[in-house]
């Protein structure tokens, strides 16, 4: 702030003398002097104005972080009492779900673009291939194509999921979060 002030005082002062070299002739050394003031904290003006953009971006994506986070525990708090309870399939599904909007937010996050119809495994292929993520590697994406499957089972009539694939699907999907999200 303080530069901004200094900045028009000084242009204020530059104007003054612009008023009084019309009738002195020996301001030219005070006039150069105030110009060079005026350009260094203009400077420091438009440094600030640059840093604005970048700040907001932080900002904005930690909140996105913040509010992902808190409603993913929600539900992942969910699936664990469907869990408990016995509903098995339900809880599998919602575990999915989760890991599915973790995995949207970490594009949007980075800016990786999706196609409304990606589901888990084509949206952690995009994550992987774009390198935004190093922690995102191959051995990363297995473990999501795995809980996919798993998701899938719940999600699809054909086979029942057993009960310890249905834990491990919470269990590691718990885990996958809190570490992106921690």
């Amino acid at each position: 702030m303080n530069c901004f002030v200094t900045t028009t005082i000084v242009l204020k002062k530059i104007i003054d003398l612009n008023v009084i070299s019309l009738t002195t002739s020996n301001v030219y050394d005070e006039e150069k002097y105030l110009k060079y003031e005026f350009i260094e904290n203009f400077d420091i003006q438009v440094n600030i104005l640059h840093t604005i953009i970048p700040t907001l971006n932080l900002t904005k994506n930690n909140y996105k972080k913040v509010v992902s986070a808190d409603v993913l525990n929600s539900e992942l708090d969910e699936a664990e009492m469907l869990y408990e309870n016995e509903f098995i399939r339900p809880a599998g599904i919602i575990a999915g779900i989760v890991l599915e909007r973790y995995l949207k937010t970490l594009c949007e996050i980075n800016g990786i673009e999706l196609e409304s119809k990606d589901t888990m495994v084509p949206i952690a292929q995009k994550i992987r291939i774009s390198d935004k993520l190093p922690d995102f590697d191959l051995s990363m994406f297995k473990a999501i194509d795995h809980l996919a499957s798993l998701r899938n089972k719940c999600a699809h009539p054909r086979e029942e999921p057993k009960k310890h694939e249905v834990r491990e699907l919470i269990d590691k999907t718990k885990k996958i979060t809190f570490m992106a999200f921690s």
